[in-house]
């Protein structure tokens, strides 16, 4: 338990260590998650931070190395307002630092892992909850100056809810997948144009019966 349990999300690599991060675990109290090291060269594991309700708490996601080699990622609940964090961390000294403190009405519960659009230094993702409609956002955040844009709010009309991670395609659009709402209200797949803040629901999941 001290050393963490229930990892999830993807391993990133910086230098000869790989990092991860466990949902539950760690010595802080309420087992919040840990943020871990291991070295591909030594085969030594460390827990670089143990993750505390005031400043992030219980990730679900993978971490991501930047442009200016710190690693980032989220926390699913905890910070100022209890609502989830925007964190970094400094794989040469191991700083762990609070960038945005999620407040409802910018989206809350963030999931899944930040994504790079192509070489620059901002980042996209969304929220499960939050937002206008509570029911999650999609944001933006510039690491260059730690800014965050929230950028559209999911309703239960077009999609809600958004869980995983997106991608960034060749097009430069964001896709992902809200988990309810749309149409049959079963969730779907959506773009989100970051030029034109344009979004689509492209595709509307349908529950088929099946018969013995």
């Amino acid at each position: 338990m001290s050393n963490g349990n229930l990892p999830n999300g993807n391993v990133v690599q910086s230098g000869n260590k790989i990092y991860g991060m466990t949902t539950n675990g760690g010595s802080a109290p309420l087992s919040g998650g840990v943020i871990f090291s291991y070295d591909i060269i030594t085969n030594q594991y460390f827990v670089v931070h143990n993750f505390l309700f005031a400043t992030g708490f219980t990730p679900f996601g993978s971490l991501i190395k930047g442009t200016d080699g710190l690693l980032y990622g989220m926390a699913f609940g905890g910070g100022v307002t209890g609502h989830g964090v925007i964190f970094s961390l400094d794989p040469a000294s191991n700083i762990y630092n609070v960038l945005h403190n999620f407040d409802s009405v910018n989206g809350a519960a963030p999931n899944g892992a930040l994504v790079q659009a192509g070489s620059s230094n901002i980042f996209y993702n969304f929220t499960q909850q939050g937002g206008a409609n509570n029911k999650g956002v999609i944001f933006s955040f510039d690491i260059s100056g730690n800014t965050f844009s929230k950028l559209y709010d999911f309703d239960i009309a077009t999609g809600s809810s958004p869980n995983g991670s997106p991608i960034i395609a060749s097009n430069g659009k964001v896709y992902g997948h809200a988990s309810s709402g749309g149409a049959n209200s079963l969730g779907g797949t959506f773009s989100f144009d970051p030029v034109s803040n344009n979004f689509n629901a492209l595709h509307r999941l349908i529950h088929k019966r099946r018969f013995p």
